[in-house]
């Protein structure tokens, strides 16, 4: 796998469009040395290394079990933390982890509702910022995460911080706005390119319809971003200068052929799920 890996990385380094990664699961589904040569093979190729961390209390007791330490202490053993490594979920943290993780410039990606879904738990989002973590967001599979869209995690993380540390000043809207934008890119190693509008930075953007009745009237940018705007109000997408939707018309791909694909993988899991 780690050959695969080393393959693709070649076949796609200095695309415009694609970054490689390296990205084994986790520490307690790939051992030490598993780990080890991921993150060799990361820093030779200048890739990003990401993989999940502390998602559940189960993770965090077996890691404690099979080698004594915690997860991210685990990690550090092994000479695994670093600035090019992004960790999702990160929901079982101690304040020493916290520090730990800031001092090597790890970068987290909260998934909140997947933590929500698989009861997983609520991450300390409000205290990883507060040392100074980047932390952007991210989705993780369809399997723990149905409708895979950024804007209902924006307001899924807000509501729970607030609602966890009993303070609704707490992720204010302005901050949930640049953890989708300028710190998820920087927490993924795209931090150069994308995230923000600015020279030199890709050409990429979504323009919304803000005259919905949902969205009418209109006091904060950064409120209706992140507690009132779906998908379904994004209009036109824009990607390296590149007009991808328009109108809510796909133009880079056949929209019904993609429907009709996913439904016959729908049709052959179904079979597979009733022999």
């Amino acid at each position: 796998y780690l050959s695969n890996a080393e393959t693709q990385i070649r076949r796609w380094q200095g695309d415009s469009l694609i970054l490689p990664a390296v990205a084994p699961h986790a520490p307690y589904t790939c051992g030490p040395e598993t780990l080890q040569r991921a993150y060799r093979l990361a820093e030779r190729y200048d890739v990003p290394l990401h993989m999940h961390l502390s998602e559940t209390e189960w993770e965090v007791s077996e890691i404690l079990a099979r080698y004594g330490k915690r997860p991210v202490h685990h990690l550090e053993g092994l000479g695994c933390l670093g600035s090019r490594l992004s960790l999702a979920h990160a929901v079982w943290l101690t304040p020493e982890e916290i520090d730990l993780m800031k001092g090597h410039e790890v970068s987290v990606v909260h998934c909140p509702e997947s933590n929500l879904k698989l009861a997983a738990g609520f991450a300390p989002v409000a205290d990883m910022l507060g040392a100074g973590l980047c932390v952007g967001f991210g989705t993780d599979g369809a399997a723990s995460n149905n409708d895979q869209g950024i804007f209902p995690e924006m307001g899924t993380a807000a509501r729970v911080q607030k609602a966890v540390k009993r303070d609704p000043t707490v992720l204010p809207a302005e901050q949930v706005v640049r953890m989708a934008t300028r710190e998820g890119a920087r927490a993924i190693g795209l931090g150069n390119i994308t995230g923000s509008l600015e020279p030199g930075k890709s050409a990429d953007l979504i323009c919304l319809y803000m005259s919905q009745p949902h969205l009418v009237p209109l006091f904060s940018l950064s409120s209706h971003l992140t507690y009132s705007v779906t998908s379904s109000d994004v209009h036109h997408v824009v990607v390296n200068g590149r007009i991808l939707m328009k109108d809510r018309k796909v133009l880079s791909a056949d929209e019904d052929d993609v429907i009709d694909r996913a439904r016959h993988w729908q049709r052959k899991i179904l079979e597979w799920q009733r022999h």
